[in-house]
């Protein structure tokens, strides 16, 4: 009896063809992870690099405006204090409370030959009007008066004040809403003082939180 041919598999369908190409997919596979992982580290960096780069650019831009908004804000605030000065016959406004320096003069002795006072250097006399442009009464006194020269600070004389207005009275004067009163401040300060710069701080009350100055040129 003849023996029949053993049939030969294909070669595809061989156990040790499987393996092979088994293991051929899962090189090629491992290869492509590897080279994806490569491609996109760069891109990662350089996304980085632009991150920098326009976070820094943002830190100067805003530290050249910085300054152009500081200025922009100093400057009211020097327009604020030029309105507040005023000159010699020029009414100043002081919340509602309007000072009008109207002359000034010096002398070394103030009163009558009965009651006056002497100064110890020179008297600087003003003349003043206190406008009541509130709605409720204010006090007028020689004391809401500073002269300010040469970086100091004269109080008015109050006793000199006195004697100084014989024909008005400005110590303590109060002053109904809409009327004004007129009088004497009188400064002891040395003789021959430069008042080319000086000025006069005026004070709507006794605390002096509402402030003023009139320059004496």
């Amino acid at each position: 009896m003849a023996k029949k041919d053993k049939v030969k598999k294909p070669i595809y369908k061989r156990w040790w063809f499987i393996a092979l190409a088994v293991i051929v997919v899962i090189g090629v596979i491992g290869n492509l992870g590897e080279d994806t992982e490569v491609a996109e580290e760069p891109e990662t960096e350089a996304t980085s690099a632009d991150t920098e780069s326009a976070a820094s650019e943002e830190e100067a831009t805003e530290e050249t405006e910085a300054p152009e908004e500081e200025a922009a804000e100093e400057e009211p605030a020097e327009e604020e204090n030029a309105e507040e000065t005023a000159g010699i016959g020029t009414p100043l406004d002081v919340e509602g409370v309007e000072f009008t320096i109207n002359s000034v003069s010096t002398a070394t002795e103030v009163g009558d030959e009965f009651l006056g006072a002497t100064a110890k250097g020179e008297y600087l006399i003003l003349d003043v009007t206190v406008m009541n442009n509130k709605n409720e009464a204010i006090t007028t006194d020689s004391s809401f008066f500073k002269l300010l020269a040469n970086d100091a600070t004269y109080e008015a004389d109050s006793e000199a004040s006195i004697y100084a207005n014989t024909d008005n009275n400005f110590f303590l004067e109060e002053v109904n809403p809409g009327l004004s009163n007129t009088g004497l401040v009188v400064f002891d300060a040395p003789a021959g003082l430069d008042l080319s710069a000086a000025t006069i701080q005026v004070q709507t009350g006794f605390f002096g939180t509402e402030t003023g100055e009139i320059s004496l040129q």
